[in-house]
């Protein structure tokens, strides 16, 4: 009873936290799409959890904007056919309702939505209305743009009709359209000024339209463009985040494996985006990838910025953040690599340092703690600098001249915003002669975190317990103040708190993974609890990677039958283990399992179970076919 009394604990104060932070982004809106829900990413998930294990009367009453938030967020990303409202039943992990449940919380819903003075479309049923304030779902919103654009030679989806039929959401789709106006005038014109995506991003951003809808308008004029990228995933790159990524045509990533590494130097902008070979690279800052040992080659001063973070998968690889404005061209060391031209103008730069480790806010979008700095480049251009709040609103607007010779660094602008800087702000430079710049950035200024342990090791029965207890800036508190993790916790909320703002973040503690590539296992890298493999299918299989934060190397794995170590696998020159290397010594075993020995501390690594045990050829005082 005291643990099914903790767990409701837990839920109530989660789903608090979520309502304090959520019911403002709902107020003055038509649509709950236009709150953003989708980019709160796993806080969404734990709020999903939470309500469906309350009643559906309690949840609207008292958790209205969580209850709003999380069903159409998850309709956002998951949805694609069927019952809507199955989606957000089965992403809490529940079976189908019955008739009497799915009606209460359909009513539960309504009722939130006038709590908030949103439409409720009463005409409409349960699964329409919820379809109509997701202002259509992820997998329907290149249909979007086809229609938005007069592409209009099928018939529409039941998303997209049930959204342009309906006269409540008129002035939305109208921010849409003229978002998209660009498209049709410039789908045959290059524009040799500016880059494609700072255009895009101006255009959308101004529409002030969902982020979701901003990148697939982004991706819908690439393909339309004849210098849009090939067909398939591209590579991208977070620098300290989850490194080189596959990220294919819905704009998610996924980790990029050692078969993508077929050149010697990439080239990423500042937003992690690569920069096709065949395109002159911009003066400024930009991320170079390159093989450990192999720099490449420059003419002019190639200034090191900072150094980014890789997994385990990319040993042997260097990634750094350079300064190419002194630089005429890069390329490869390879024998017959080609120059990487630098032209062009160079842009405003918006310097943030590196995000706080473990701290994200929505959909991952990394921390800072410090105020970024605005460098601008050398000329006396006079430009204009403008700092917007989440809402869209202007914080702060100044004008700002550059020096004649050198660059300008400045960070004089953030004065005019309230202090200590909390929150999401979008910062606007332009200038009468030259290309501009539009960046995002997460600021909860002056906050610090200590982790206990350092890194998490994964047990049997989960996650290491460990802690984190936070170290506000002046003017600033946390709720809590310190946040402790049970075996099955990856990440928590907690919220920050200024005089002026409240932001909810997510923090996960540095944290040990395991992938397993190839076969017919595809561990889930995020799981908190070790692998389970069977030795049906080891033979097959490619090979096991292990990723501690901080480790240069990973250590040997013990593999331990009986409680002793009886083999030793030494990890490959990318940081991966080859699980052919044991097959013949799980074979024989009925229980295996996969152990390192990290900082004095035992980690598990998989299991391993072989049905049928066999004679072990290695291990003395056995006998087999492969003894003498």
């Amino acid at each position: 009873m005291r643990a099914v009394l903790t767990a409701a604990r837990d839920a109530h104060g989660l789903l608090d936290l979520c309502e304090r932070a959520w019911a403002p982004a709902l107020r003055g809106r038509v649509l709950v799409a236009e709150a953003e829900p989708e980019r709160h990413g796993d806080l969404l998930a734990a709020a999903s959890t939470a309500l469906s294990g309350q009643d559906a009367d309690t949840a609207a009453e008292r958790w209205p904007a969580s209850l709003l938030m999380a069903v159409v967020g998850t309709v956002c990303s998951r949805y694609c056919r069927g019952s809507v409202w199955g989606v957000w039943w089965r992403a809490c992990g529940g079976r189908k309702p019955s008739f009497v449940v799915a009606e209460a919380w359909d009513c539960a819903f309504r009722n939130a939505l006038s709590s908030f003075g949103l439409p409720v479309f009463a005409e409409l049923s349960a699964d329409d209305a919820l379809l109509v304030h997701a202002g259509v779902p992820d997998a329907f919103l290149e249909e979007l743009c086809s229609t938005l654009v007069g592409d209009t030679g099928k018939q529409a989806s039941r998303p997209v009709a049930l959204l342009l039929g309906r006269p409540e959401a008129a002035a939305f789709l109208a921010r849409c359209r003229n978002a998209m106006v660009a498209i049709r005038d410039s789908a045959t014109t290059e524009d040799t000024e500016d880059t494609e995506d700072t255009q895009d991003t101006q255009d959308t951003e101004a529409a002030e339209i969902p982020q979701r809808l901003a990148k697939a308008m982004a991706r819908f004029r690439a393909g339309r463009d004849h210098r849009g990228a090939a067909a398939g995933s591209a590579l991208a790159i977070e620098p300290f985040g989850r490194g080189p990524l596959l990220v294919g045509a819905d704009g998610l990533g996924v980790p990029a494996t050692a078969a993508v590494k077929t050149g010697r130097l990439y080239v990423f902008s500042q937003d992690g985006v690569l920069v096709p070979e065949d395109v002159a690279l911009s003066p400024g800052p930009a991320w170079l990838l390159y093989p450990v040992g192999a720099a490449p080659e420059a003419e002019g001063k190639l200034v090191v910025i900072a150094h980014g973070s890789l997994p385990l998968r990319w040993a042997g690889w260097s990634l750094v953040e350079a300064d190419l404005r002194d630089v005429a061209w890069l390329r490869s060391r390879e024998p017959g690599a080609a120059r990487r031209v630098v032209g062009g103008r160079s842009k405003p730069v918006l310097v943030t340092g590196k995000p706080v480790q473990g701290l994200s806010h929505g959909a991952g979008r990394p921390v800072v703690v410090d105020a970024p700095v605005l460098r601008l480049p050398a000329g006396e251009v006079e430009w204009s600098v403008e700092v917007r709040g989440h809402g869209g609103g202007v914080l702060a607007r100044e004008r700002v001249r550059g020096a004649p010779e050198t660059a300008t660094e400045t960070s004089g602008f953030w004065r005019r915003v309230p202090r200590p800087l909390l929150g999401q702000y979008s910062v606007r430079v332009g200038g009468a002669n030259g290309p501009g710049l539009v960046r995002t950035v997460v600021v909860a200024e002056g906050l610090g975190i200590h982790w206990h342990p350092d890194v998490r090791l994964l047990r049997p029965d989960g996650l290491e317990p460990a802690e984190a207890v936070f170290h506000p800036g002046a003017g600033m508190t946390t709720v809590p103040a310190g946040l402790t993790f049970g075996t099955d916790r990856a990440r928590l909320p907690v919220e920050a708190v200024t005089r002026q703002h409240r932001e909810v973040f997510l923090v996960e503690p540095p944290r040990m993974r395991v992938r397993v590539d190839g076969g017919a296992y595809d561990h889930d890298a995020e799981a908190i609890r070790p692998p389970r493999l069977t030795t049906a299918g080891l033979a097959v299989a490619g090979r096991i990677f292990v990723e501690l934060p901080g480790l240069a190397r990973p250590p040997e794995l013990d593999v331990v039958a009986g409680g002793r170590v009886v083999q030793r696998v030494r990890p490959h020159r990318d940081g991966g283990y080859n699980l052919r290397r044991i097959l013949d010594t799980v074979a024989f075993h009925s229980d295996t399992v996969l152990r390192l020995v990290h900082d004095g501390r035992e980690a598990t690594v998989a299991w391993i179970h072989a049905p049928e045990p066999s004679q072990d050829p290695w291990l003395p005082g056995t006998t087999g076919a492969g003894r003498g």
